[in-house]
Order: structure tokens, then sequence, then C-alpha cells
């Protein structure tokens, strides 16, 4: 499926069991959902997010149906927090995009597996980018039993 309604996404993400779910950022929003192919989906809004187009589109950004997180860091810059694999919640890491998430050239890996071991899961990372931009905090769950706070140094941002 090249393409995803994100009215569905939407409806989606307001049930219960989670099956999708957005992050945006300044004017586009990324769309993971289990089942889609093991990557995330995307959509841009031409007005600040008031409204959007009816469907989104397949993007080339691995995702195995995990929490991805969005953090603006100023004009087009974007940082995308996320598990970077089609299949398994490992590794966690950081990429940034210059140019409104048209590419990705910063990736960098964060925690490359588990405390547990290879193979165990990182999940749900969440956090913010410090008032200077230098620094992105967050936590994660740590193979379902264990949070984690890890602190992020960023690249020098336009």
């Amino acid at each position: 499926m090249p393409w995803i309604s994100l009215h569905d996404a939407v409806s989606r993400a307001s049930r219960k069991d989670g099956k999708a779910i957005g992050a945006w950022a300044n004017r586009g929003i990324v769309i993971r959902a289990d089942g889609l192919g093991g990557v995330l989906y995307y959509a841009e809004s031409k007005d600040g997010g008031k409204t959007w187009p009816e469907f989104a589109v397949k993007s080339d950004i691995p995702n195995p149906g995990s929490k991805a997180t969005l953090y603006p860091l100023g004009g087009d810059t974007v940082a995308l927090l996320h598990n970077p694999k089609p299949k398994g919640r490992h590794p966690l890491a950081l990429w940034i995009s210059f140019d409104g998430m048209k590419s990705w050239p910063y990736q960098r890996v964060l925690v490359e597996h588990s405390s547990d071991g290879p193979g165990r899961t990182l999940n749900y990372p969440d956090g913010f980018v410090s008032k200077d931009r230098q620094w992105l905090h967050f936590a994660y769950d740590d193979n379902r039993h264990r949070a984690v706070h890890y602190s992020a140094k960023l690249p020098l941002l336009p």
C-alpha cells in the first residue's frame, strides 16, 4: 500500500489498541502503524496544520510500527527519534532533516541495544529539545521493565 488515509490513521490513533499514531513537526506529520510494511508514512500541511491532504504517502523511513517522535529545531530542520529498522525495536536512533523532512542526512544510533542484551526492545522514546537547541533530552522504556534517561548532543544546526 503506497498511501494511507489520514482519516483512517487518526481513527486508529484514537482507538484503545493504538494501531496508528502520528507525530507532528512544523508542517509535516509522520504516521506509524502496525502492519503497514515496516516504514513510516508522511503527510504535509500547507497551512500550518489547519488542513491536511486526504492521504499520507509511504516514506523511505524504516520503522517496525513503534513510536517515532519528531522535534522541530527551527526553520525546515526537524529531528526524528525512532527505531530505524523495519522489524525489531532496536536500535534507538536520532535522524535530522534540514529540508523539511525530504531527506535525512544526519543519522546517528544513540542506543544500540537493551541493557538486557541484543534483540531486546527499546520502546516509547519521548522528550524535549533544550532551549538552546544543543541537546535532546529523552527517556525510553528498556525492554518493558526499566525507564532510562538519555541526553544526546545535537549537531550544529543551521
